[in-house]
């Protein structure tokens, strides 16, 4: 049985989940850099983040500027 037919499949499958994966994974850093995003945290080397700036998820009372502001 000749599966080389299926094999191509496979393997054209797996490049396309390669670029889909690729695609959400710099959606997600896009996200994690915009501080309107909610639940979308900062990455750990963002330098505006490390500095005090803005924190994705920090709105209406919660995170570190509401803890400053005593709420």
């Amino acid at each position: 049985m000749d599966h080389e037919p299926e094999i191509a499949d496979l393997r054209h499958g797996t490049e396309l989940l390669r670029e889909r994966i690729e695609d959400v994974r710099a959606d997600w850093e896009r996200k994690r850099r915009d501080p309107s995003v909610p639940g979308a945290p900062a990455p750990a080397d963002d330098p505006e983040a490390a500095n005090g700036g803005a924190v994705a998820g920090d709105w209406e009372g919660e995170g570190p500027a509401a803890n400053d502001a005593g709420q």
